[in-house]
């Protein structure tokens, strides 16, 4: 019986710090730029590690979870829809086995906004990745960005 408690216990162990060491292939950082009175350039850019990629923002019914930017209700106005500012490329997905827009190295998107200095404007990112052999669950990165 002690025998299957240590091996239980060795079991979980091993398993959260498999959790822990997960892939990590992207970072997001986020900034906003004065465009002019009142209007705010919001950034929002990627880093992708060396054979992954995410995806554009078009949705696919066979396909994986599109990169999107969400955000919350505040007291500025959205101009326009999210853009890509980014190199991509459209190529046949070997997983998802239909064309997709994909992002390597590095993904730029810009939304404007109308809004007076001082307001925060927050909200997330969702995105998914791939490394043409595995994809990791979509994930969720939250953002707040100060207007000045």
């Amino acid at each position: 019986m002690r025998h299957i408690a240590i091996t239980f216990l060795l079991s979980i162990s091993l398993a959260i710090v498999g959790l822990a060491q997960a892939p990590s292939p992207v970072s997001w950082t986020t900034s906003a730029e004065k465009a002019s009175d009142g209007d705010y350039l919001l950034s929002f850019a990627a880093a992708i590690k060396p054979d992954w990629v995410i995806y554009g923002l078009e949705e696919h019914d066979d396909g994986p979870i599109p990169t999107s930017i969400n955000f919350d209700t505040g007291a500025y106005e959205l101009r326009g829809e999210v853009e890509s500012r980014s190199e991509s490329s459209v190529t046949d997905d070997e997983i998802f086995m239909i064309k997709l827009e994909k992002f390597a190295k590095e993904a730029i998107f810009t939304q404007k906004v109308k809004a007076t200095s001082g307001e925060t404007v927050k909200g997330w990112i969702t995105y998914m990745t791939c490394d043409g052999e595995r994809c990791l669950p979509p994930t969720d990165v939250d953002f707040s960005l100060e207007l000045k």
